[in-house]
């Protein structure tokens, strides 16, 4: 078995096993994916989530932080932002 198929696996057992953090847990980005449910963790970099760099590679997660990212999400209704149209040239 290969490498993804090994971690693809493992992030369905532990989403399924997955309870929501404590509001001061610390988490990585799989660990939100799988709170998340998400197939793939960049995507938790994508959204934009607050994330806090301890270094250059070492980026966690407040579940705070992430709980209040979707809770705004909730009040805007899940809406992306949308980018301001160009304005065209004269």
């Amino acid at each position: 078995m290969n490498r993804r198929a090994v971690i693809a696996r493992y992030r369905v057992a532990a989403a399924a096993l997955w309870t929501p953090p404590s509001p001061d847990a610390v988490l990585t980005r799989d660990q939100v994916a799988a709170w998340l449910q998400l197939k793939d963790p960049r995507q938790v970099t994508a959204l934009g989530i607050p994330e806090l760099c301890l270094g250059r590679k070492t980026k966690r997660y407040l579940a705070k932080h992430v709980l209040a990212y979707l809770e705004s999400r909730q009040q805007t209704g899940g809406a992306h932002v949308t980018r301001p149209e160009r304005e065209e040239a004269p």
